[in-house]
């Protein structure tokens, strides 16, 4: 378990939910917050609050944050560049007595569990995962990298109601167009046992009598 450098319930959070890289990059912004934020302004307009923050720079941060959604953005965009919450975003979920950070900002892979995904480098070759046909790869490959992005939209269409509306009738709108292409795959019951077992039921099972009788 990762030093807790503050009696705060959202470090002990992002500690348990976090991996250890990862959380040591919140724990830094986090320290951060405590050491050098201060709200210079703060403004409502409805369910939207705005909080101008100086942290110790030249240039104030200034954080929109929705109280009902509990999602918000900051303009030093350290979230949206690296999925790691800045020292802004976390002085205004502080000051709203959470004691768990929104799952908005734990991004899955970033988890502690998080099932493991092929890892690929710039080149495409992959870094991590199990082996497989050079087919198996490539999908895998397309795969990550979609994934990843789904995630970059997601972060970018939750800031207003309607451009999470747009990213979503789109996505059913794809789903549509995939199913056309490729048909959903219809299993047997043996075949979802088999899925979730991982692993083939045999068709026929030899039962050896014990050897000590």
């Amino acid at each position: 378990m990762p030093v807790l450098k503050t009696s705060w319930a959202i470090e002990k959070h992002g500690s348990e939910v976090f991996t250890h890289e990862i959380f040591q990059d919140f724990q830094h912004e986090l320290l951060a917050d405590r050491d050098r934020c201060l709200v210079e302004m703060m403004a409502h307009d409805g369910e939207v609050k705005t909080v101008t923050i100086h942290d110790g720079y030249k240039k104030l941060r200034v954080v929109t944050y929705n109280t009902t959604t509990m999602v918000g953005s900051c303009t030093c965009k350290l979230f949206e560049t690296h999925g790691i919450p800045c020292r802004h975003l976390i002085h205004v979920l502080r000051t709203t007595q959470l004691n768990e950070l929104p799952k908005h900002y734990v991004l899955k892979r970033f988890r502690k569990d998080c099932k493991t995904e092929p890892v690929f480098d710039e080149d495409g070759i992959l870094l991590e995962g199990n082996e497989s046909s050079s087919i198996d790869l490539e999908i895998q490959k397309l795969a990550s990298e979609t994934f990843k992005k789904m995630e970059d939209l997601l972060v970018q269409a939750k800031q207003s109601q309607v451009s999470m509306q747009f990213l979503r009738d789109h996505i059913f709108a794809l789903g549509e167009q995939l199913s056309t292409q490729v048909p959903a795959k219809k299993q047997t019951q043996t075949e979802e046992f088999e899925e979730f077992l991982g692993c083939s039921i045999p068709s026929e099972v030899h039962i050896h009598p014990p050897n000590d009788i």
